[in-house]
């Protein structure tokens, strides 16, 4: 790979004595896994590079699925560029995006418009934790987002026939699929996949504001990122256990 690309790093675990694997989200080539030698040695000095949540420059070469890092460097003249500070929910926010991102993508999969998308939300977390605000709009959009980027969002505001939602309904979610009024449904349907036409309208707009409607918010996600990220729990939502949930 020729030239400095500018990634973000998702997650990274120890590889043999002294190195890692790192999974960065690079723009215009996706997700891309790495072998970084030689950067659990002592004072090695790569090893404050792999930061999350600090935007880098780097470059990587092999024609296999797993790469090897060439060269890193901190990105230090794009707009708004060093590394962000996330601390306590922001921070447990952060890991979970990251999680999202990485379970969402295969290594070597284009990520189209996913990495804006991710660095918005990171500095809307960061922003947000300093003004003392409530995450949860950000994460819903990230989610919703993320799941158009994909090519998984379902229409929220058009029923299965093509007809608009109609207020004061009740609506059935298919993932993959898309809603269905319970009118044309049996009693032996799954009721925790039914949502108020309110409730989807709202999120159609990506309006996060009424509070009454987070636990349906949160819901709706969990079940349409299922075909994204499998049913294997995420790591990171342990984090929030002794939390608010998120």
């Amino acid at each position: 790979m020729a030239g400095l690309q500018p990634a973000w790093l998702l997650h990274s675990r120890p590889y043999r004595e002294q190195s890692v694997i790192a999974s960065y989200l690079v723009a215009g080539s996706g997700r891309i896994d790495m072998v970084v030698n030689g950067v659990r040695q002592r004072k090695n000095s790569r090893a404050a590079l792999l930061q999350p949540f600090s935007r880098v420059l780097l470059s990587w070469k092999g024609h296999q699925e797993l790469k090897k890092l060439v060269a890193i460097e901190p990105d230090l003249f794009s707009p708004g560029s060093g590394p962000l500070t996330l601390n306590g929910r922001a921070l447990f926010c952060g890991f979970y995006i990251n999680e999202v991102v990485l379970r969402a993508l295969l290594p070597g999969q284009s990520a189209g418009g996913i990495i804006s998308l991710y660095e918005r939300t990171i500095r809307q977390l960061a922003n947000a934790e300093k003004a003392e605000e409530n995450k949860e709009p950000y994460l819903r959009g990230f989610e919703l987002d993320l799941l158009s980027q994909l090519g998984y969002a379902p229409t929220l505001d058009y029923d299965v026939t093509g007809d608009p939602l109609q207020p004061d309904t009740l609506y059935h979610f298919q993932p993959e699929q898309g809603f269905y009024s319970i009118q044309a449904l049996t009693d032996q349907r799954d009721k925790s996949y039914d949502y108020p036409a309110e409730v989807l309208l709202a999120m159609s707009r990506r309006d996060f504001s009424n509070p009454g409607y987070y636990r349906w918010f949160k819901r709706f996600t969990r079940q349409a990122l299922v075909p994204v990220l499998g049913h294997r729990p995420l790591s990171s939502r342990s984090l929030f256990m002794r939390q608010k949930p998120h």
